[in-house]
């Protein structure tokens, strides 16, 4: 081996030993360096991982937006098929029964107002002779003041409760909501019948009502023989009030308001079906 050869090969170990010995000196460095990767890196892991929280709260938020929009789109397209199939008479029927409803309301409360000084006067003189002191005579004190009827009944809604245990193949896919809606409709037909038979014979016949309290009150009197705290309609009373006849449905409905004991069919010596308020 020569000795040029010798020479280059002490060099090359040479030069290895000093990058080695350049890189224990450096060797501080290079862990600083490592230490600040390591905490952008931790620091971008962290961004990525809020990134996706935001991204799934928003996914969840689309879901529910589109949810919403296509209840939306069922709803606006339920009430396009409503407007194009409903038949224009009943939208005015409807309409005539509301303001019906409301002359009639109108009426009553004007005959009350009419009236008013002659009953507080009753009441004066009631006070005059006794004393007026306990909650039955209040009330008889009020009923006097604002002509109110002595019970007025209610047909009390139905819980989800008692919806549930209803069967199936009587309500079939009608809601609970529609269930009350028909409650709310009997309600009002007690209210106006019961409101018509307090206001007395006379006060009938000044309003033009003679016939039907008359009617009524016989109806009422035969029906209930003596008996106190029943209260009732029937399908007349219901197509007077409401302007619609008691369809399959509605019927269905009070098989399920019997279910639940809120009413009860009798027929009566007329042979007229009474649908009764359970109190």
């Amino acid at each position: 081996m020569s000795l040029e050869k010798i020479l280059n090969e002490q060099s090359a170990e040479l030069e290895e030993l000093t990058i080695a010995a350049t890189l224990v000196q450096e060797n501080k460095h290079v862990d600083d360096m490592l230490t600040h990767v390591c905490t952008k890196l931790y620091d971008m892991k962290k961004d990525v991982e809020n990134t996706r929280t935001e991204l799934n709260i928003m996914k969840q938020k689309n879901s529910a937006c589109t949810k919403l929009l296509d209840l939306l789109q069922t709803l606006e397209n339920k009430i396009i098929r409503m407007e194009e199939n409903i038949p224009r008479e009943l939208v005015i029927t409807y309409t005539n029964y509301n303001s019906q409803s409301a002359e009639l309301e109108s009426i009553i409360n004007k005959s009350a107002t009419e009236n008013m000084e002659v009953k507080l006067q009753t009441v004066v003189d009631m006070a005059e002779n006794c004393n007026i002191g306990n909650a039955d005579d209040i009330k008889s004190c009020k009923r006097i003041l604002f002509n109110e009827p002595k019970e007025h009944p209610r047909i009390k809604y139905i819980s989800a409760e008692e919806y549930n245990k209803i069967p199936k193949y009587i309500m079939g896919r009608h809601s609970l909501e529609s269930l009350n809606a028909l409650v709310s409709d009997f309600n009002e037909v007690l209210k106006s019948k019961y409101r018509l038979l307090s206001m007395g014979k006379n006060a009938a016949r000044k309003e033009g009502y003679l016939e039907l309290y008359l009617n009524l009150t016989k109806q009422q009197t035969a029906f209930s023989k003596g008996k106190e705290k029943v209260h009732f309609f029937t399908s007349e009373d219901y197509q007077r009030y409401t302007k619609t006849k008691l369809d399959k449905i509605k019927l269905n409905f009070i098989t399920a308001l019997r279910h639940v004991k809120r009413l009860q069919q009798e027929y009566g010596d007329s042979k007229t079906l009474y649908y009764v308020i359970m109190e």
